[in-house]
């Protein structure tokens, strides 16, 4: 697999809320994605098929498709999504790492890797970069919430 796509996106501003610990945050993200409605447009349903004390796999219905992925959670602050190829779609993993700048923010970067080679420059990649930039920015939403409901 190759990296595909990469970005940033913040969680916290500094004099507002000030840097979540990077230990917070994981823990947040692996809550948000056990429950994923919130933040996958047109999901119809999920559910956790096992889980260990170093994540779990679950089962991810959108209507007749479903997809299963498994979530890890990595000693280095960051959490691992890896999705099994399907019958239209290429196997993926998705690296989350949280990041505390010294500004006093947090901020989330993104790495998706998959088995797709083609760059940014293909029309019909530019259209997913896009959408998981915006799936990306709801599930940050999701996991701030958690984060201040916890403060």
């Amino acid at each position: 697999m190759s990296r595909t796509f990469a970005h940033t996106l913040p969680l916290s501003h500094a004099g507002r809320e000030g840097a979540f610990a990077p230990e917070a945050v994981q823990r947040a993200m692996l809550e948000a994605l056990k429950s994923p409605a919130s933040y996958l447009d047109g999901l119809t349903g999920s559910e956790i098929l096992e889980e260990t004390d170093r994540g779990f796999t679950r089962r991810l219905s959108f209507g007749e498709l479903c997809i299963e992925d498994s979530i890890l959670r990595l000693e280095d602050g960051a959490v691992r999504q890896a999705v099994a190829a399907g019958v239209s779609w290429s196997a993926s993993v998705l690296v989350m790492h949280p990041v505390s700048a010294s500004t006093g923010s947090s901020y989330v970067r993104f790495e998706y890797e998959s088995e797709e080679p083609q760059g940014e420059e293909d029309p019909f990649r530019r259209i997913v970069f896009e959408a998981w930039r915006r799936k990306d920015a709801d599930f940050l939403r999701h996991v701030r919430a958690i984060l201040l409901r916890r403060n």
